[in-house]
């Protein structure tokens, strides 16, 4: 697991970490860095790959769904139950591991 707390750090883990991620888990709301969606773009562009992505937030806003499907992107409100994170990654795996 790698943890980033923005886009410029998440950018230099891709350049610097040699294995690439599985999928990406991003707060929508970042500091000082765009928001999620940008974050996850940004990191997809880097790896070179449509990674599987969940935006976590506790904006219910149509608008940022919209932003976030429009980028095939799955929402998670918060707070967050543990039971439909593991549900919602275990589909995203099982849908990557299918693809390949």
């Amino acid at each position: 697991m790698l943890l980033a707390h923005g886009l410029r750090e998440a950018a230099a883990l891709a350049v610097a970490e040699p294995l690439k991620p599985e999928l990406l888990i991003v707060d929508y709301h970042l500091d000082q860095s765009g928001d999620g969606a940008d974050c996850i773009d940004a990191l997809r562009q880097a790896y070179g790959m449509a990674l599987p992505a969940v935006i976590v937030t506790a904006d219910r806003s149509e608008a940022v769904r919209a932003r976030a499907l429009a980028r095939g992107l799955m929402v998670l409100h918060k707070p967050v139950k543990p039971a439909a994170l593991r549900s919602l990654l275990m589909r995203l795996l099982a849908t990557r591991q299918a693809a390949e």
